[in-house]
C-alpha cells in the first residue's frame, strides 16, 4: 500500500482534502434546505469543489422556519398594537 500511495503526485492530496471539505459543506447545506437533487448531485459528482462552492454561493438564504421548529420565536412577547 505504501508504494501505491507514493505513486500519487503530491498535489493530489491537498486537492482531495479541499474537495472533501467543500463537498461536506455543500451536502450539509443542501440537506438542511431540503434540496434532495442538489444533495445527490453534490454527493455523487467529483468536481474538485467547484459545484459545492456554486451551490453555497447561490443558495445563501436561510430556509423558511416551520411551525414548531427550534428556531421558531413563538415564545417571545406579543407585539403591541
Amino acid at each position: 500500500m505504501d508504494a501505491w500511495m507514493q505513486t500519487i503526485p503530491w498535489w493530489v492530496w491537498p486537492l482531495a482534502v479541499w474537495d472533501a471539505a467543500w463537498k461536506m459543506a455543500g451536502c450539509w447545506k443542501a440537506a438542511r434546505n431540503g434540496h434532495l437533487a442538489w444533495f445527490i448531485g453534490l454527493a455523487l459528482l467529483n468536481t474538485v469543489g467547484i459545484l459545492p462552492v456554486i451551490y453555497i454561493l447561490t443558495h445563501r438564504s436561510e430556509p423558511a422556519s416551520k411551525p414548531g421548529d427550534r428556531h421558531d420565536d413563538a415564545s417571545g412577547p406579543a407585539p403591541e398594537n
